[in-house]
């Protein structure tokens, strides 16, 4: 019999099904991070020292990259905000620091590949007063929010609780230690960005001139005279290296996003290839 001129031979079938299913597997590729970099915002609270005088005031902070490579890395923003007031003309005095910064770097050898961030973020410090007259002392975490662009917010959260105020006349060291946990995903390569703001409030609140210290620590010791409540190891016997926020990420390569020609291609030759065996088999 004739050989039909739509039949195919096995070789031909399973050379352009072998063709179709690498030319798939070529999409797949290392993605990696690159260009990584973090930076304080303009509306991050500039450092502010006074040390003379009734009042004395102090808001530090800076952030920087703990360790990074190809598929992960850490981010740290440390801070101190401490306040005190005593003596002739002493006030009571509230300062805030507003804590804005930005991560920013570029997923790359992504083209056609489908990625994953695994994102962890902390909060972590203390609020302590030391009492030293007949004043208060008071203090406040806002939310820490967090802003992503150049990829989507698959679940949980960049963000963090707010810690309510809280007042006393009494020395107190009240820990804190947050955390939530984000999954982002994306595809191809681009520019990802995670822009992080909370604020921290200390006040001394003054009584008979004078005002209790006030100090929320989370890694930047205080340098103000005769002033121990934003002291490292201080109250609790902290460590000043684990207090701040922390971002910690992961890079995840999901594989290739198999392009319209090549998934049809490859359809095709598979299906090609099942019905010659199903020739095969009838003849057979």
């Amino acid at each position: 019999m004739r050989p039909s001129s739509l039949s195919i031979s096995r070789a031909a079938v399973a050379s352009l099904a072998c063709a179709s299913a690498l030319a798939f597997a070529s999409d797949a590729r290392a993605v990696e991070i690159s260009n990584l970099s973090v930076f304080l915002d303009g509306g991050n609270t500039p450092n502010l020292f006074q040390d003379i005088g009734p009042i004395g005031s102090q808001i530090s902070s800076s952030v920087g990259i703990l360790n990074s490579s190809l598929t992960q890395f850490s981010t740290r923003y440390q801070a101190g905000v401490y306040t005190d007031a005593g003596g002739a003309g002493a006030a009571s005095n509230v300062i805030t620091l507003n804590a804005s910064y930005t991560i920013s770097f570029d997923v790359t050898d992504a083209i056609g590949s489908a990625w994953q961030l695994d994102i962890d973020t902390s909060r972590i410090g203390a609020r302590t007063s030391i009492t030293d007259g007949g004043g208060q002392s008071a203090f406040s975490l806002g939310a820490a929010s967090g802003l992503l662009g150049g990829a989507t917010l698959t679940s949980g959260s960049l963000g963090l609780a707010a810690i309510a105020r809280s007042q006393q006349g009494n020395s107190v060291n009240f820990a804190f230690n947050q955390t939530d946990s984000a999954v982002v995903n994306g595809t191809g390569n681009g520019t990802v960005t995670l822009v992080f703001a909370f604020s921290a409030t200390a006040e001394t609140l003054v009584n008979g001139n004078a005002g209790d210290e006030a100090a929320i620590r989370m890694g930047i010791p205080e340098t103000l005279s005769s002033f121990l409540a934003g002291a490292y190891p201080g109250a609790g016997g902290r460590t000043a290296a684990n207090d701040g926020h922390f971002v910690d990420l992961t890079l995840l390569d999901l594989g290739p996003i198999p392009e319209p020609d090549t998934a049809l291609m490859l359809g095709i030759g598979l299906l090609m290839l099942a019905g010659w065996r199903r020739r095969e088999t009838r003849r057979s």
